[in-house]
């Protein structure tokens, strides 16, 4: 707990205000749902293999790497409208040994990005859900605020993290957090 004071203590008055207290519960709960998908093997593993799927489909000459034209098509059936110049782009992205191509490791990075950015942006999408976990968050931080003093200190924070099922890792977390 005091750790995350430190790190998310904005003013530095040494306790957490309502946004503070926020910041801190959104990110801690972003990183228990990163690991949650980590610790899924199956869920990873079967993903790995869509993506080896659609690379196989997408290497219309079966040269084992995506070329411009390749990457352009695959782009525009993974839904997003792509130029010749957004292809060159996302080569000279992802591509890591610097053929001008993608193999499937770099398509499978290409991928990975793209969904974890759309599910990423379906989130920030949807107000009442952000608008509802805020209430929640708020209504929170006012029940654990004890003193009712519009701050958390050590104590109230540890309580907090605790309630909302956060504390058992909440030290990896914002080490992670911090990376």
């Amino acid at each position: 707990a005091i750790a995350a004071i430190g790190r998310y203590d904005a003013d530095g008055d040494g306790s957490l205000d309502e946004q503070e207290f926020e910041r801190l519960v959104r990110e801690l709960m972003a990183y228990q749902e990163k690991q949650a998908v980590a610790a899924k093997p199956e869920a990873s593993g079967a993903r790995t293999q869509e993506i080896s799927a659609a690379f196989k489909l997408f290497d219309a000459d079966k040269s084992g790497k995506l070329e411009v034209s390749e990457v352009r098509s695959a782009l525009t059936k993974l839904g997003l409208e792509a130029s010749t110049s957004d292809a060159i782009a996302a080569i000279g992205r992802y591509d890591a040994d610097g053929d001008g191509s993608l193999d499937e490791q770099e398509f499978e990075r290409l991928v990975r990005e793209l969904m974890a950015y759309q599910e990423k942006q379906a989130v920030a999408a949807k107000p009442e859900a952000s608008g509802a976990r805020t209430q929640e968050i708020s209504a929170a931080f006012k029940l654990f605020d004890a003193d009712k003093s519009g701050k958390l200190e050590v104590s109230e924070v540890r309580s907090a993290l605790t309630k909302l099922g956060l504390e058992a890792s909440t030290s990896d977390a914002i080490a992670a957090i911090g990376r």
